[in-house]
């Protein structure tokens, strides 16, 4: 099941961040890209997030400390998915608007008008943001599915300790790339 979530998130994040790439010209693309970003934010809120740390919560060695690591991981993806909000409701701010056509019927056609132009930033931070979270998300689901193999004894805990390790030195990194790009 975790490959299976690894997989889906991997196909998804790619293609978002191509299509933000390639149609970041397009108002009505970038319209369903930004609801596609809100769905996105909220499958990892509900679930991707709350599985992938619950394998590490529940991991009953003394030697292998996740909490602050956990934490850490968990403001960083916060963080992320608030600028990822904040630049959705940037170039969907004017989503509500009606706009009247000229047809011989009187009626309203909903139509979101993205400024293209106005939005690039917004559009360059998604990207941005993407790229990392992908980078973060990795490190997760190896040490997540390197914990599930030691605790069902298919590794080595030498083996263990090096990805353990490379865990907490990842997100060393990452946390120091974060200040970078996001501070």
């Amino acid at each position: 099941m975790i490959n299976q979530l690894i997989t889906r998130f991997n196909d998804v994040i790619d293609s978002l961040i191509k299509d933000f790439s390639e149609f970041n010209l397009d108002e009505d693309a970038l319209a369903f890209l930004a609801k596609k970003i809100r769905n996105f934010i909220t499958f990892n809120e509900l679930s991707l997030t709350n599985i992938l740390f619950a394998v590490l919560k529940n991991v009953n060695d003394v030697a292998y400390d996740y909490e602050d690591k956990i934490n850490e991981t968990k403001e960083m993806i916060k963080v992320i998915f608030e600028k990822l909000n904040k630049a959705v409701d940037h170039i969907l701010e004017h989503d509500d608007e009606e706009h009247s056509h000229g047809h011989d019927h009187d009626h309203s056609h909903h139509h979101i008008h993205v400024d293209v132009d106005e939005v690039q930033d917004d559009i360059d931070l998604i990207v941005k943001s993407l790229k990392f979270l992908k980078k973060l998300f990795d490190n997760l689901f190896n040490i997540v599915l390197a914990t599930l193999k030691y605790q069902a004894n298919t590794i080595e805990k030498q083996l263990y300790d090096n990805e353990y390790n490379k865990f907490n030195e990842n997100i060393e990194n990452l946390k120091s790339e974060f200040k970078k790009v996001f501070q």
